[in-house]
């Protein structure tokens, strides 16, 4: 495991991160296409429908969803240093909210909130991993208490979006699941820059539709990309953006 990748888990490194960086996207500039997509998966609901970002740093999203036209937005991050900075720099945008908070253990009742959405949270989970393919014990624990926890506050028939350069045959696996009660389907989204983004889109109390998804739950045979995985999971590379430096690596 390297211990460059392995800082992403640790609040501590956040916290003392956050004491002197003001704002960085971790899926790259130029994220306006993405925007567009998420804004038509969400046309659905009004303008005013309440929406979480789980893990939201110091990024704009927030923000620019609020520029998009929705009033309610409750941004969290277990970093406290993050979250006061956030609530101080956007105090004056009435209809951004920010609190302190562990999505492995979301302190909200059930069937809360409609939207819900996180942009390379769970990325952080599995950056450490030695291989994309297989998720060690830890990561799957996080992972499992998170994805448990976002079905048990969705509201019947919110939307979860999980924005992600990971490609199908990676994520949906980890989120096409019967017990978390919701359907899965996902959209491709090419960036300024030619990257790909993928936003994952899970509907609550959809039965889980696997038509159309099956080669991708079934592409399995890992031999040929783990090494690729291996040689940037065990870089020492300070690249900041390890989302885009992983997925530049072994995306297809």
């Amino acid at each position: 495991m390297s211990d460059n990748a392995k800082k992403y888990s640790d609040v501590n490194y956040w916290n003392k991160r956050y004491e002197s960086e003001d704002h960085f996207e971790w899926l790259g500039v130029g994220h306006e296409p993405l925007l567009d997509e998420m804004e038509h998966i969400l046309s659905s609901f009004p303008r005013d429908t309440p929406v979480l970002i789980l893990g939201c740093g110091n990024s704009r999203l927030s923000v620019d969803l609020l520029h998009r036209g929705f009033t309610d937005i409750l941004s969290t991050d277990y970093s406290r240093i993050c979250i006061q900075n956030q609530r101080a720099q956007f105090a004056h945008e009435p209809g951004l909210k920010w609190d302190v908070m562990d999505m492995t253990r979301i302190p909200l009742p059930d069937q809360s909130f409609s939207i819900v959405i996180e942009k390379a949270t769970i990325d952080g989970f599995l950056a450490h991993e030695p291989s994309p393919w297989r998720v060690g014990v830890e990561a799957k624990e996080l992972l499992d208490a998170s994805l448990r926890e976002i079905s048990r506050i969705l509201k019947p028939h919110g939307r979860f979006l999980s924005v992600t350069f990971r490609q199908p045959h990676f994520r949906l696996p980890l989120m096409a699941r019967m017990d978390l009660k919701w359907n899965v389907s996902f959209h491709e989204v090419l960036s300024p820059n030619s990257f790909h983004f993928y936003i994952y889109q899970m509907t609550k109390d959809q039965p889980l539709d696997l038509s159309g998804l099956e080669h991708f739950l079934r592409l399995g045979d890992a031999s040929q990309n783990d090494n690729d995985y291996q040689r940037v999971a065990s870089s020492d590379s300070e690249d900041e953006d390890f989302v885009m430096s992983i997925s530049s690596n072994i995306l297809t």
